[in-house]
């Protein structure tokens, strides 16, 4: 193979044009020959191709040069990138074709200002550079390669942890059936065994290697919180998401989080593209709960059944279960994962008839060697892909899926019937340590101000508030909150407030709603632990905001806000919302302010309604409440009329509070934007 040099000055003649041409011509037919000469070697073929390559651009440049033509900026940086692989014949002189072609690709890999920067330097120094690149090269996998590396040990704590989640499983969200599904440790290894090998091109997943017992191990560090458990799995799994979308796979795996679901689920399997607000569900094709080993406490050698089934196992294992189940109905969701690390469970919903609330499930270790774990992860993108072309997200409406009756469903798990109710309060095992209690802080009864006047108004006709159900499933030990012909007083429920240990528990107080509170997908506003979505109650449009059950801080701003709403029910329609219903969620479970639905106000609007705004304030201080979180969007026009929303931040209206939402007003009517 003759070696490259680098592009020579402009020729100063036609002639010397012609010339010049006429070499680069001679170089390609030698190059030709060295192709042929090389087609036998695989390895070298990539590198002989590339090679030829870059003699036509030298040769399309003489040309540019001949016609008097400029190149662009963008143009000379390529060319000289393609300089730089021409020029590979040189610095690489001697070594083996594998070498070559690794450089190929390394080289090609990068971009044309790196390269430009490059060529710009001496000799010894690219060549340096590009053995380097070499080297990295080569330690790159293939897809199927990389599909099949180990994942290491996570060791297991042996006492709770500190977590700063809960997993909430009283709620009318249970799944009625589990079954196993059929063929997967085949369909798994039949998928990886048809991988193409494909190019190296994915860096391997490294962790540290740690001396046990006098052996190396890899392996992780151990988790003090489900954060950590997290972490490492979308690690794991952000590799399989970029083989899958190099095999055409069009789904992924992607951290859940703001406005990319309906549901508050840690990860999610969805397809590849850009969530929006006027569905956020649209994409989702799996929900993914994480869980900490003990909350989750399985290994990989136990099965599903015979956790359920185990009396110390089975109520956290049914809990989780129950959550994910959960999500999935809010997310119109097929598939449902559930993992420790450890161990992963893979269900899928039926799609044959939406109010089948039977699970199939199926599960692998983090060491399995019946499937490779990532080859499993793999196969779940490729099956939620299949599904998105088979439109399984139109099969399961979560308005179609029945509410769980008030005694749960009887499973049977092989032999034994096992009773899976709607409330698990008293499986939640005891701490084997003494833990911070994580509600502390953010737990504060909600305590309204005023004095004299503004007290006699805000309790002049809230003796009694009594609020549609509109379902008879409410929870069996919350039967005095529901009088027996659908109404919930939620009077009485704010002023017991103060009464509860924590704000979970007084949302666990609230009453079950039924379809007839609508939720849609159409997302109003998003964030971390809030959703607003447009929804129907009894129907009337609503927008229906929630909030995430399994975070303390979420939860006490739920209470915070309902109680402002239900204790400020004379100020209904005059300065605020009206509320329409409150309760839970059915299926997911998330606790619900449904309100009347109204248009936020941008800056410039809520300048032109600033006396209406200011009014709105001050009829909430005279009811004893300061706002706490003035701002444009947190006012509404609702029907012609300026409306203050977004109470969770209320608190008692003492005259520093007031001035402060005052001021706050005036900064915004007063600003430039």
């Amino acid at each position: 193979m003759p070696p490259l040099q680098l592009l020579p000055p402009p020729p100063a003649s036609a002639a010397a044009a012609a010339a010049a041409a006429a070499a680069a011509a001679a170089a390609s037919a030698a190059a030709a020959v060295g192709l042929n000469a090389c087609m036998s070697h695989d390895s070298a073929f990539g590198f002989c191709r590339t090679y030829l390559e870059c003699l036509n651009v030298r040769a399309r440049l003489l040309v540019l040069q001949r016609e008097g033509a400029m190149a662009s900026v963008a143009e000379q940086q390529q060319l000289k990138k393609e300089q730089l692989l021409a020029s590979l014949g040189q610095l690489l002189a001697g070594q083996s074709s594998d070498i070559q072609a690794a450089a190929i690709l390394a080289v090609g890999n990068l971009n044309v200002l790196t390269c430009a920067t490059l060529m710009e330097r001496e000799v010894d120094v690219r060549r340096a550079a590009v053995m380097q690149l070499v080297q990295q090269a080569t330690g790159l996998l293939s897809a199927k390669e990389y599909i099949m590396q180990p994942l290491p040990r996570m060791p297991r704590r042996t006492s709770d942890r500190a977590s700063s989640s809960m997993t909430q499983p009283r709620h009318a969200r249970t799944f009625d059936g589990i079954e196993e599904m059929p063929g997967f440790v085949n369909k798994v290894n039949e998928f990886v065994h048809r991988l193409p090998e494909g190019p190296k091109k994915y860096n391997k997943l490294v962790y540290r290697a740690t001396a046990t017992q006098g052996e190396p191990e890899v392996m992780l560090n151990g988790a003090a919180d489900e954060s950590y458990v997290r972490a490492c799995l979308i690690r794991a799994v952000e590799g399989v998401s970029e083989v899958a979308a190099d095999l055409g796979i069009g789904t992924e795996y992607i951290d859940g989080g703001s406005g990319r679901s309906a549901s508050f689920t840690d990860m999610l399997v969805r397809k590849c593209g850009t969530s929006v607000y006027a569905d956020a569900s649209r994409l989702v094709l799996g929900v993914f709960e994480v869980k900490g080993s003990w909350q989750l406490k399985l290994d990989g050698n136990m099965s599903l059944q015979a956790a359920l089934a185990d009396e110390n196992l089975g109520p956290s294992v049914a809990k989780v279960i129950q959550q994910a189940y959960g999500d999935a109905v809010m997310d119109e969701a097929p598939l449902l994962l559930v993992s420790n690390w450890h161990t992963t469970f893979l269900f899928s919903r039926r799609l044959d008839d939406v109010r089948n609330k039977t699970l199939q499930v199926s599960q692998w270790a983090w060491d399995s060697t019946d499937v490779p774990p990532l080859g499993a992860f793999l196969y779940v993108l490729h099956r939620a892909h299949q599904l998105w072309h088979n439109d399984a997200k139109q099969q399961l409406p979560r308005a179609g899926v029945p509410v769980t009756p008030r005694s749960g469903y009887e499973v049977q798990l092989g032999s034994r019937q096992v009773q899976l109710g709607t409330h698990f309060g008293g499986w939640r095992p005891a701490p084997s340590r003494s833990q911070p209690p994580r509600t502390s802080v953010a737990w504060q009864p909600f305590q309204a101000g005023g004095e004299g006047d503004a007290a006699e108004e805000l309790h002049s006709d809230t003796s009694s508030l009594l609020l549609p159900i509109y379902s008879s499933s409410s929870s069996s030990h919350n039967s005095s909150s529901d009088d027996g012909a659908g109404q919930f007083d939620a009077v009485a429920w704010a002023e017991g407030v103060a009464s509860w240990s924590s704000a979970a528990v007084a949302v666990e107080a609230l009453p079950v709603l039924s379809s007839c509170t609508d939720c849609s997908s159409m997302c109003l506003s998003s964030s971390s632990n809030r959703r607003v979505f447009k929804g129907l109650v009894d129907g009337s449009p609503a927008a229906l905001k929630t909030f995430n059950v399994k975070d303390h801080y979420a939860m006490s701003a739920f209470v915070a806000e309902a109680s402002a709403y239900v204790m400020l029910q004379a100020k209904w329609g005059v300065c605020m919302p009206k509320l329409l219903a409150l309760g839970r969620l059915p299926h997911s479970g998330v606790p619900v302010l449904a309100l009347s639905l109204g248009e936020p106000l941008s800056t410039q609007l809520l300048k032109q309604h600033g006396t209406a705004a200011k009014a709105c304030l001050k009829g909430l201080h005279k009811a004893g409440f300061a706002h706490g979180d003035v701002r444009a969007s947190n006012f509404l026009l609702i029907d012609g009329k300026v409306v203050v929303c977004d109470l969770e931040t209320c608190c008692a209206a003492d005259e520093q509070a007031c001035d402060q939402d005052l001021d706050r007003l005036d900064c915004l009517l007063n600003s430039s934007s």
